[in-house]
């Protein structure tokens, strides 16, 4: 979607910083911090925050994500390039490692509320359909 976007030169996922908004992109945050492990697209998407913020790729995507606050298309693409080459039998290791500090889902929670914009004119608001990967995605 970013790499679209990108192309297009266009947003698709931007939302106003009102109470409503904040109050249930909060709800979401919160939910999928607290189901970790319970569903699999939750825990996949926890995953891709850990690994991100834990930087056991060696990819720096964290320093990305922190100043961005969104992870460019083609940072999303060496995100995936790294994990697809992950070594099956190392997996349950390398999740045990990069999930060690449960304070990397607070972090997330932080990063994405930041992703609201004040003042955000109408007609830039971004698609509903949208509101999860452009909150839950790193």
């Amino acid at each position: 979607m970013r790499t679209i976007e990108s192309y297009l030169g266009i947003s698709l996922m931007k939302y106003d910083d009102n109470i409503a908004m904040r109050d249930f992109v909060e709800f979401q945050l919160i939910s999928a911090r607290d189901q970790n492990g319970s569903a699999e697209h939750v825990l996949g998407k926890a995953l891709l925050w850990y690994e991100v913020l834990a930087n056991s790729s060696g990819l720096n995507l964290d320093q990305e994500l922190l100043a961005n606050k969104i992870l460019s298309g083609a940072s999303v693409k060496a995100l995936y390039d790294y994990l697809v080459a992950l070594d099956p039998n190392g997996i349950v290791e390398w999740r045990d490692s990069i999930s060690s500090n449960f304070g990397l889902l607070d972090n997330f929670i932080e990063i994405s509320l930041s992703r609201l914009e004040t003042d955000l004119p109408s007609e830039e608001h971004g698609n509903p359909g949208l509101i999860e990967p452009a909150f839950l995605v790193p």
